[in-house]
């Protein structure tokens, strides 16, 4: 009888150790889980934040910077404040885009809107164009364009009619285009009185020309007040940046 006993409690401590085994593996499984869900969760928000604030230029992501205001607004400058960049011609910039595969002309203008939502700073230098074209059209801007008020201003590059410029030229109020630019008129992008930064470069074909669009920086006076640019009327322009773009994904 004692023999019994002693064979039952054996077994039943047996069966309880077992348990115990069984209870410590799953919860060391159940913490492996709950360790490898938070690694993925914060690798995840690192990644999210990655995104948004390492490529302002995609839609998503600058709407969220916005509405959160981690972005600096967009900024004018003066002439002799400009952020530090290099000057090229419009032929000297296509023969250099000229080159660029598909890919890499999309990773490219990527990195023109980013360091222009970035206001360059130490990191991005701006890229300016500067020369003589021939207006070819002038678009008065709205609300589903990259800058909602102002003027587009189309122009072929002389001597080298490959290469165009839409230069854009930002202002606070709607204008009527006639009264600023013709067709046929010449338009001069100068280097210490514009210093036009290229944000994007469009290159519908191999045959045919590419498009530099291109933003004044100098939008103001020796003052610090809103600059008034000249244009081929001989109307002045008061230029103004504003601070938020229209930026939505391309068709």
């Amino acid at each position: 009888m004692r023999f019994i006993e002693d064979e039952g409690s054996t077994f039943t401590k047996q069966k309880k150790l077992e348990n115990e085994d069984v209870g410590t593996r799953s919860n060391f499984f159940t913490w492996v889980t709950v360790i490898m869900v938070l690694l993925g969760l914060n690798i995840g928000s690192w990644a999210f934040c990655n995104m948004v604030f390492g490529h302002p230029e995609h839609p998503f992501s600058y709407d969220i910077l916005t509405k959160l205001e981690k972005i600096t607004p967009l900024r004018g400058y003066k002439s002799t404040t400009v952020p530090q960049g290099r000057f090229s011609s419009s032929k000297s910039i296509y023969q250099n885009a000229y080159q660029f595969s598909d890919a890499q002309l999309v990773a490219y203008n990527n990195l023109l809107m980013r360091s222009y939502l970035w206001n360059y700073g130490e990191k991005h230098k701006a890229k300016y164009i500067y020369g003589d074209f021939t207006v070819d059209e002038v678009q008065v801007l709205g609300e589903s364009d990259l800058f909602r008020k102002g003027l587009a201003v189309t122009g072929t590059a002389y001597k080298f009619p490959d290469a165009k410029i839409k230069l854009i030229l930002p202002t606070t109020e709607a204008l009527p285009e006639a009264e600023y630019y013709k067709t046929g008129d010449t338009l001069k992008v100068r280097k210490s009185d514009m210093a036009a930064t290229i944000i994007h470069i469009e290159r519908p074909g191999k045959d045919l020309p590419m498009t530099f669009t291109a933003v004044p920086l100098v939008t103001l006076d020796s003052a610090g007040k809103p600059a008034n640019l000249q244009t081929t009327t001989g109307k002045d322009l008061t230029l103004q940046i504003p601070e938020t773009l229209n930026i939505v994904e391309e068709g």
